[in-house]
């Protein structure tokens, strides 16, 4: 037998928005630099896509063009996204595409992280009131460690002014870029009344040494009812 090779492709009847990737994550950017990248939009529609506005809802992240098409049938046009961190911290947005087609708006997520150029120690929470504890008993509380710089962080020591305040573990070896690691306080009182210290972190980021606040208040243990 003889054959002909046909092909062709399967269209919506009006224009028609796809995006890919369908979300992107810039992961760390040191603050007041920048770090682009694109998508790429088609139309898998049968008539022209018409792309009239696109924004971003968060000022970080910023998007060129603001407009495009007409994009004829299977037709593509890329869009360039640049992340421009201005303070420290994890960061989320969207980029909105308004346009002729039946899905609209359409939505692209953004996200990233605004760092330091070396090692950046963040705590949390910042401090600790343990409330009321029984003398001779003992409460367990934590904070969580972050690194937000683009260099591994160290703590080298983790220490309490106040001897009825105790963290563990004393220190942490390399806690990458993003990374966390969490301490566990302890309040111990041995007498009455209102006790209050620091728990001090030593590293190897800038501003070391940090520390966190703790304080509780000492009572006398509550009297057992037997019969």
């Amino acid at each position: 037998p003889d054959s002909v090779a046909v092909s062709g492709s399967g269209v919506a009847p009006g224009a028609m928005f796809t995006v890919a990737p369908g979300n992107l994550a810039f992961g760390l950017v040191i603050v007041s630099t920048s770090k682009a990248d694109s998508v790429l939009v088609t139309n898998a529609g049968g008539q022209p896509l018409t792309i009239s506005q696109v924004a971003s809802d968060n000022s970080e992240f910023s998007v060129t063009p603001t407009s495009g098409g007409p994009i004829p049938s299977l037709g593509s046009q890329r869009f360039h996204i640049t992340f421009s961190p201005t303070s420290l911290g994890v960061k989320s947005g969207a980029i909105i595409f308004t346009h002729n087609g039946a899905t609209s708006p359409d939505t692209v997520p953004v996200s990233g992280i605004g760092a330091a150029p070396g090692p950046l120690f963040v705590v949390t929470p910042l401090s600790i009131n343990f409330g009321f504890v029984d003398v001779g008993a003992s409460k367990l509380d934590s904070v969580q460690v972050t690194n937000f710089g683009i260099l591994d962080l160290s703590i080298t020591l983790a220490s309490s002014d106040n001897s009825e305040f105790s963290v563990v573990p004393r220190g942490a070896g390399a806690i990458p870029p993003t990374g966390s690691r969490k301490f566990y306080v302890t309040f111990s009182p041995t007498s009455l009344g209102f006790k209050s210290g620091n728990i001090i972190f030593a590293h190897n980021a800038e501003g070391s040494p940090d520390s966190v606040q703790v304080s509780g208040a000492a009572i006398v243990p509550s009297p057992i009812f037997t019969v």
